[in-house]
């Protein structure tokens, strides 16, 4: 889920926060409420974190859920899924990396 800063390009890291480098460090702005976040700070990377997943996983995942049509489900435990490994992958401080099966089983534990 977590998105790197580059170097030389400017990233959504979240919808409406873009960070950028600038002379060595990561610049991150929040362009929805027009103010700065610190990346290495625990509040602000809960923020970016908290609009990441629920912009790009779980507001999607209600809308199809809202529609109710077993043609949608399937994609929608997939979603699920990806928010779970995703969630696992920040409490253990481990990318899966094309392991998602290893990552997913640390769930059942």
């Amino acid at each position: 889920m977590s998105k790197q800063i580059q170097t030389n390009e400017e990233i959504y890291l979240a919808p409406g926060i873009k960070g950028r480098n600038e002379k060595g460090k990561p610049v991150v702005i929040d362009e929805i409420y027009n103010k700065n976040l610190d990346p290495t700070d625990i509040n602000d990377k809960v923020i970016i974190y908290e609009r990441e997943v629920k912009e790009w996983f779980l507001n999607p995942a209600l809308a199809l859920v809202e529609q109710n049509s077993f043609n949608k489900a399937f994609i929608v435990l997939m979603i699920c899924m990806s928010y779970f490994e995703g969630v696992e992958q920040y409490k253990t401080g481990v990318k899966s990396e094309t392991k998602s099966k290893n990552v997913l089983k640390t769930l059942s534990k």
